[in-house]
Parts: C-alpha cells; sequence; structure tokens
C-alpha cells in the first residue's frame, strides 16, 4: 500500500486554482482537415486533427467517468473469462488472511511474461496495436519559452476518448528529439506531472513529454466498482492503464517531432506499479523509471484498487525485482522530489 500522507498530497495536486479543467479537454467531433501519416509510418495508423473548439466530458470528472470503460467489457466480450462474485470475493479474503502462498524465489524472468499476460488478459488489445486506428484532436497548442504545449484527445475503439499534454521542444521539427511518456498516480491528471512531478522540465533537457489523464483512478468508490467489474469478466483496470500508456507511446513514435527508437517511461505510484508489469510484455520503450512496487493486492480505505490482480499476487516478489527485467530501469523514490537529475542523466545513457 502506498503511504496515506502522499496519496492525500496527491489528491491536492490534482486540483488547479483555475478550476478541474485545467489543462483539459477534447471531444471526437473535428473541424478540419486531418493529417494522415507520411511514408515511413505506414506501420502506424494514426490521424491528428484540429478543433479548438472541441471539449471533454469526463474534463471536470475523470476519476468518476466509467462509461467507456463498461463499454469496454461489452465490447471485449468474446475474451472474457468470467468468474462469479462468491470466487471473486473469496480470492480476495485467502489473500488478506494470508492463505496464499507467495514465491519469494523459483520463478524465473522468462516465466513472468506468460503468467502477466494471463492475467491481464489484454493479448488482444496488444495484438494489432500499431494497426489499429488512433484518432487525435488537437485542441489547443500553446507557444512557451522553449517549446510547444499542445492539448490531445485520445480516441480509441477499445476504451474510447481520453486526454492527454503534450511539450514539444523547439526545433524538434529539424531533428527529432527522444520523448517521454510521464504517467500519474491516483487522485491526480495529466496537469499534475507538470505543475508537480518537473513535466515542464523535460523540453529543456531535449526531450518531448507527454501525459495522459487515466480515468477512475481516484481510490475511491468508483474505481472499485470498476476493477471488481472488470475482475468479475476476466479482465482488469491494470490492463486498460497499460493499454492507454501504450496509445500514449504509439502516438509519440508516429509525431514526426520524436524519434520513435528513443523512448522512455517514467511512472508515479500506480502508474509505475502498472509498468513494472509493462516492461514484461512487448512495448517500444528502452527505459523505465519507477518509483513504487507493488503486491498486485491492493484495498486503500475498504476500496479495491486498480493494481489488483489476484493472479499475480503470489509472483509480487518476481516482478518486484525490476533489475532482472531486459528494459533498463532507475529505481526512485516515491514522488522523486530530489532525484530528477539522476532521471534525466539515465534517460541520458539509454536513449
Amino acid at each position: 500500500m502506498r503511504p496515506s500522507p502522499l496519496l492525500i498530497l496527491c489528491a491536492l495536486c490534482a486540483c488547479h486554482p483555475d478550476g478541474p479543467g485545467w489543462r483539459t479537454g477534447g471531444l471526437e467531433d473535428t473541424a478540419s482537415e486531418p493529417v494522415v501519416p507520411g511514408p515511413d509510418d505506414d506501420d502506424l495508423v494514426v490521424t491528428e486533427q484540429h478543433d479548438e473548439a472541441a471539449s471533454w466530458s469526463c474534463a471536470d470528472d475523470p476519476e468518476s467517468c466509467d462509461e467507456d470503460y463498461f463499454d469496454f467489457a461489452d465490447l471485449a466480450e468474446a475474451w472474457a473469462q468470467p468468474i462469479s462474485q462468491a470466487s471473486l470475493e473469496a480470492q480476495l479474503d485467502a489473500i488478506e488472511a494470508g492463505e496464499v502462498e507467495v514465491y519469494s524465489d523459483g520463478v524465473s524472468e522468462s516465466e513472468l511474461p506468460g503468467r502477466i499476460r494471463g492475467a491481464l488478459n489484454m493479448s488482444f488489445l496488444l495484438d494489432g496495436l500499431d494497426a489499429r486506428e488512433l484518432d487525435v484532436t488537437v485542441i489547443a497548442e500553446l507557444d512557451e519559452v522553449g517549446y510547444t504545449e499542445r492539448h490531445l484527445l485520445l480516441d480509441d475503439p477499445w476504451v474510447g476518448s481520453f486526454f492527454a499534454i503534450m511539450l514539444l521542444p523547439d526545433g524538434a521539427a529539424d531533428q527529432p528529439v527522444p520523448g517521454v511518456a510521464a504517467l500519474h498516480g491516483h487522485g491526480q491528471q495529466a496537469g499534475s506531472i507538470y505543475e508537480s512531478m518537473y513535466g515542464e522540465s523535460y523540453p529543456g533537457h531535449g526531450y518531448a513529454v507527454i501525459s495522459t489523464t487515466f480515468r477512475v483512478m481516484g481510490g475511491d468508490a468508483s474505481e472499485d466498482e470498476m476493477t471488481r467489474a472488470l475482475l468479475l469478466q476476466g479482465f482488469s483496470l491494470e490492463a486498460l492503464r497499460i493499454y492507454e500508456s501504450l496509445l500514449a507511446l504509439k502516438y509519440l513514435r508516429w509525431h514526426p517531432g520524436v524519434d520513435a527508437e528513443r523512448l522512455g517511461v517514467v511512472g508515479h505510484s500506480g502508474s509505475s506499479i502498472a509498468w513494472n508489469l509493462a516492461i514484461r510484455l512487448d512495448h517500444p520503450a528502452q527505459a523505465l523509471v519507477s518509483d513504487l512496487t507493488g503486491s498486485y493486492y491492493d484495498i486503500w480505505d475498504g476500496y479495491v484498487l486498480d493494481d489488483t490482480l489476484p493472479e499475480l499476487y503470489p509472483y509480487h516478489p518476481a516482478i518486484n525485482d525490476l533489475q532482472a527485467a531486459s528494459t533498463p530501469v532507475l529505481e526512485v523514490s516515491y514522488s522523486y522530489v530530489d532525484e530528477f537529475d539522476e532521471i534525466v542523466e539515465f534517460l541520458n545513457e539509454q536513449l
């Protein structure tokens, strides 16, 4: 479990004095001609258009915006592996009672991808991800000192629409730069990364950076309901966190100002726990910065959170051995308060 003072701090950071709509927005409707991939990007199906009049229906309350996720469970019915409510409760109760054996050793790194894939049940999302249509609406472009700030809405057939902020250094159009997906934790939004977690510093170090707003990530009743609903169908909210992160990376790979061969992920809190799994799957990142590990049994104030995956609980010591992963990982303290220089040095070495 993450420490309560920090979760409270994350919740406070989620709101800006200008209100919950700060650095948010987007809608499916478009008003301009789309930008299609160039000849070198044929394998990445992304269409980008501009519509400054658009708005995002989840902007005021992304922590309770669950409609697309309930729709996902219906769309993915063919891949469902449903269990009964009684079975789920029995799994959770057994973990809580200490009746589930935890394998502190004997689980090889080569075994983990299969176990993780099985627990996440997201192979059908990963297969064909590049060729699947991703619609991106640019709803704002702001010229800042040294970079352009772009507000985006990413729309995907499986998970619907979600918001992102991208900062692109000046000169990237002439010389593509490495890219970073900087991802938030519970009680935060995309803007939190830029307000309090060094997000605005990346362009000054020569990096494009993108941060998304995860929905239903408030550590509350909405997240509990969604987590349980997906687990009952054999899916998980954690898998959708990973999938949306991969969509953000897909956009970076497609963007002409970003070098698709030099991508990293910087996680915070819940997103770190998700990416500790993702680095064992097919992914385009060459480096991960993680500030938290977990047990994949996460009950917060009575609520079941997104990273609860009973099938993976027995293997969490092996999952948390991040230095054994094939992807280079820098482990930092929670919120990496005084470690940004170390993070940049690590990214420079890897990317």
